[in-house]
């Protein structure tokens, strides 16, 4: 396949066999040419074999050094046991040859074994290339570990440690001797636990309890209760790499008293495909009690007593058992006659064995049988039924055994767990894991078992990067699109494009045909790496997995990644001339893993931007973000604009998902302000200056925000747009209600609803404008402090209106809010629940944090003067804690207030005035003074339960005070009110005037109206 798809290196997970010849320098000055050359190619030659046989790769000789790779050009899956497999093998092989050959005594070598991620391939400029080169720390560290091994040992490094299962004896080697730039851990392979490797195979290398399969282990048991009585069983459990079928079948064995069956464990194994019967191998030598070096007369005794044993002729099928053991086959003896032998004294010694207890016979790994074997399972699973036998194959879910139906056998096929399954089985993994962090590595790993361990394995190793895969599943899914041969390059191209893309697409990208596209996509499909939708217009695949793409991405160079991503940009562009406004942040997302880092940026402006107008406020932080982090990266500044700008709509999207009292957001504001000056860009000023307004209007102090309020309002008549002086003016206006500079406030915010309602949508602003809605809110708060019932009421009924006519959500919720705030200051308790309602519902749908915090305490407030008393409180005391987080302090003395109020009526009187002392102090750091005559009115009362009548009277004086000092007229008349309380002569009119609560009542009946 000749196209842009072909790569000269890829990014691998290997492991790396270093092995050296010991003592090679000196045997050359001892020996002659001649004898060394002998030597070195008697080294040679076992090495090259026994890696050749374990499916690695001999990368590179320099002399009597040899470096291996193991999961390249093809990985198996378990790359890292054949390493270390292949180095014990050679190590014996080594062994056996010097102690059998004098001329070889000399013989012998160290190895060292490491695993990590590397580039692998063509190294290097054209005229300076060199061919399957590695680039990567795991060659190194596999070159310096070899030096810790002894004669004809293996050292393993930490990362290989990691990957291997149960049955290797390792010893811990001391690599404090080791020159590398930071410590490592290693081990001293000595050889595989023999006697217990069989079942160990069958249990995970760290133990994990069996979750989400108890229904297939029940069914596997009543197979077995089965088998025991006499009639045999063939079951078959299919199901992906990696979802749990040994791991199923190890847990049943487990279930089984153990003096109740014996079990024989096959294992089938990829490098073995082409040995006939070798999963049979290793079970006969432990059965007739030989040594790996049993000479071949040792082997025909033990194959001659075992053929007598079970009743054979020892002569002829005691040669075929022999045979089949390694054993030269004497002249004369056909070939078909071996072969019939070989099967039928196979079957006795399973029969045999089954008549001598009931027996488990598991083959694992079916698919990878070799032909020979897979014929004796087929004829073994025909006679099944007649003994007591279990035979239990696990096998790929893409392998198909063909005679299963004819032999009556059952199917179990094991399909990925449910989420909240794989959640359970990421937590016993990762002790302590949060529900959430659970559901995510459950959903990262598409609910498959060995993913979900793996992924929770590696995010407790700090000194994993969470982009890449952990070590086991990136070696199991490489060998997964190494099956695939050259059709993985379009899998990678696939990669790239995204989840799911369009066969044609794929071709004209690819530079092929569509025919020859389909071709390659059929191989996709029939592998199961991709699955297939056809559209009238066209056929789409897309991925499996989700982490089979990352594997294929991963695969990638970078700068051929990049050309890949570029090309699939200018693809999109060419195809689409509608993509920049219709889906810029896909075309962004491309060009960012191009490295055009500008353009990209512009697309996630343009995205977050549309994001905002339509209240997807986290999408809108989300695109805002990206195009930040690009620009930041821009070392010369070059798009000054684009930064501000993308700072601007990133502070617009905190404002709403964070709160105007974020530190993020003065931050955010105070970076884009800077730059904008910088670049003496006045014109764009305005909605810097406007977000820095926000924060200091709700964080305080508020003599900062009336100066910031100023200048812009300067700043935007300079201008001459009228939607933006509408805007400063309604934010000078709430400053001033906040501080109390009733009379100044009012003229500021009715001026400002009056330029709002005839002036269009300002051009300079990158989010739409409400200031009428806003302001409107703000003067129901200021008619609640200063104005008469009837006003009172007026003003909230054109707020409502105004509401209703308005599709912003953030003005909404603000609307809304500001009228449940003034329906609490005048004490109309139904109004207060029920416009907080409307704030919330508008606030939860569009992730508005500071207004449904705010309706949750004001809703809250309510149910506890309403009845709800415990309800209430503890609702109330959520969402205070909840508005604590957003950092926002200037309607805190407010939430307080309600706070006091609901502590005094459940009888927590300390912590009532607790919450009023807090009150004050921050009117006093921000300058609130607007709210001091409020909290002071809310102190009498408490004072008045306490039974601290006099105290009580002060308060309310001093309230009354103050109030009138800034024209707080409402406020006024409620202290009145409230003395008559203090005297026992209208107790009826406990903290509001009856007639505010009547004339807000008319209010009400406007929140009938459905929400727009």
């Amino acid at each position: 396949m000749k196209s842009v798809l072909d790569v000269r290196t890829e990014g691998r997970y290997l492991t790396i066999l270093f092995c050296d010849m010991i003592d090679s320098t000196l045997h050359q000055f001892n020996m002659d040419p001649e004898q060394f050359s002998a030597l070195l190619g008697a080294y040679r030659k076992i090495v090259f074999e026994q890696v050749n046989r374990h499916r690695g790769h001999v990368a590179r000789v320099i002399g009597d050094g040899i470096l291996a790779y193991f999961g390249w050009p093809r990985a198996t899956g378990r790359d890292a046991e054949m390493a270390v497999v292949c180095a014990l093998e050679i190590g014996r092989e080594l062994a056996r040859h010097s102690k059998a050959d004098p001329n070889l005594q000399y013989l012998a070598a160290r190895m060292g074994i490491e695993t990590g991620w590397v580039l692998v391939g063509d190294i290097g400029p054209l005229e300076q290339i060199e061919h399957n080169g590695v680039v990567g720390r795991a060659p190194n560290i596999a070159a310096r570990l070899q030096h810790l091994a002894g004669r004809n040992g293996v050292v393993a490094g930490e990362t290989t440690l990691s990957l291997l299962p149960d049955w290797f004896q390792t010893e811990v080697a001391d690599t404090t001797g080791i020159k590398l730039p930071m410590p490592i851990r290693a081990a001293h392979i000595r050889g595989m636990i023999d006697k217990v490797a069989p079942l160990a195979r069958l249990q995970p290398s760290q133990s994990s309890p069996l979750i989400g399969r108890e229904a297939e282990r029940e069914r596997l048991i009543e197979a077995w209760r089965i088998a025991t009585s006499g009639a045999g069983q063939v079951v078959l459990v299919s199901g992906e790499p990696g979802v749990g079928k040994s791991r199923l079948v190890g847990a049943f064995l487990e279930s089984l008293p153990l003096d109740s069956y014996r079990c024989l464990a096959l294992f089938c194994t990829q490098q073995s495909i082409e040995e006939a019967f070798y999963p049979l191998v290793a079970p006969l030598r432990r059965a007739l009690d030989l040594t790996l070096d049993a000479s071949h007369d040792e082997i025909s005794a033990g194959a001659t007593k075992l053929a007598r044993w079970i009743g054979h002729d020892a002569d002829a099928e005691g040669v075929a058992l022999a045979a089949l053991l390694g054993v030269p086959v004497p002249a004369g003896i056909p070939t078909a006659e071996i072969r019939r032998n070989t099967f039928s004294m196979l079957n006795s010694w399973i029969a045999d064995q089954a008549a001598n207890r009931p027996l488990v016979l598991v083959v694992d790994d079916f698919q990878w049988a070799d032909p020979s074997f897979a014929s004796f399972i087929e004829q073994l699973a025909a006679h099944a039924g007649t003994m007591r036998l279990l035979l239990l194959i696990t096998h790929r879910a893409d392998h198909i055994v063909e005679w299963a139906e004819q032999v009556g056998a059952t199917r179990h096929h094991l399909g990925p767990l449910p989420p909240e399954e794989a959640a359970k089985l990421a937590g016993t993994v990762l002790e302590g894991i949060s529900a959430d962090d659970a559901a995510m590595i459950a959903t990262r790993a598409d609910g498959i078992p060995l993913f979900v361990e793996e992924f929770a394995r590696a995010s407790r190793d700090s000194g994993h990067r969470p982009e890449q895969l952990p070590a086991a599943i990136s070696q199991l899914l490489a060998a997964r699109l190494d099956s695939l041969g050259p059709t993985r390059h379009l899998a990678q191209l696939a990669a790239v494009i995204g989840d799911e893309t369009s066969v044609s697409m794929l071709a004209q990208i690819a530079g092929m045909s569509d025919e020859e596209c389909l071709e390659h996509a059929d191989l996709l499909l029939t592998r199961g790496v991709m699955t297939r939708r056809i559209l009238s217009d066209g056929t789409l695949v897309s991925f499996r997995h989700v982490l089979l793409r990352e594997a294929a991405y991963q695969a990638l160079p970078t700068a051929h990644r990049a050309r890949l991503h570029g090309m699939v940009a200018e693809h999109l562009r060419n195809s689409n001339l509608q993509m920049e406004v219709t889906a810029p942040a896909v075309l962004g997302w491309h060009l960012e893993r191009a490295g055009r880092p500008t353009e990209a940026a512009d697309l996630f402006r343009r995205a977050s931007a549309t994001e905002l107008t339509t209240g997807a406020f986290a999408e809108a932080e989300a695109h805002a973000r990206r195009a930040v982090r690009l620009l930041e990266k821009l070392t010369d500044n070059a798009d000054i604009k684009g930064h501000y700008s993308a700072l601007s709509l990133l502070g617009e999207a905190l404002i709403a998902t964070r709160g105007e009292g974020s530190t993020e957001v003065r931050t955010t504001y105070e970076r884009a302000a800077h730059l904008a000056l910088q670049a003496r860009a006045m014109n764009d000023l305005p909605p810097l200056v406007r977000g820095l307004c926000a924060s200091y209007q709700v964080r305080g102090p508020l003599a900062r925000a009336r100066k910031l309020s100023d200048f812009l309002l300067r700043l935007s008549k300079r201008i001459g747009d009228d939607a933006l002086i509408a805007d400063a003016e309604r934010r000078l206006g709430w400053c001033l209600v906040c501080r109390g500079s009733f009379t100044a406030a009012g003229e500021l915010l009715e001026q400002s609803v009056k330029r709002a309602s005839t002036s269009g949508v300002s051009t300079s602003s990158s989010a739409k404008i409400d200031a009428r809605v806003r302001a409107l809110a703000n003067l129901a708060i200021l008619s609640a402090l200063r104005e008469s019932d009837e006003e009172i009421c007026e003003r909230t009924r054109r707020l409502v209106t105004a509401i209703e006519e308005c599709q912003r959500p953030l003005a909404i919720a603000y609307g809304y809010g500001c009228a449940a705030i003034a329906s609490m200051i005048v004490g109309d308790i139904h109004a207060t629940y029920d416009f907080a309602a409307k704030a919330t519902q508008a606030a939860t749908e569009h992730g508005l944090v500071y207004w449904s915090t705010m309706a949750q305490i004001l809703s809250s407030w309510a149910e506890t003067r309403l009845g709800s008393q415990e309800h209430g409180l503890a609702s109330l005391l959520q969402g205070l804690a909840l508005y604590r987080k957003t950092e926002s302090l200037v309607l805190l003395p407010l939430a307080l207030i309600m706070l006091s109020d609901a502590e005094a009526e459940s009888g927590s009187l300390d912590r009532a005035i607790a919450a009023l002392d807090e009150g004050d102090r921050i009117v006093d750091s921000i300058g609130a003074q607007a709210f001091r005559s409020l909290l002071l009115v809310a102190r009498s009362k408490v004072l008045y339960r306490a039974g601290k009548f006099s105290e009580a009277q002060d308060a309310l004086e001093l309230a009354h005070r103050e109030a009138t000092a800034i024209g707080a007229v409402a406020v006024v008349r409620r202290t009145s009110t409230v003395s008559q309380l203090l005297e026992g002569k209208a107790r009826q009119a406990a903290y509001c005037g009856a007639s505010a609560a009547t004339a807000l009542s008319a209010a009400r009946t406007s929140l009938e109206k459905p929400l727009k």
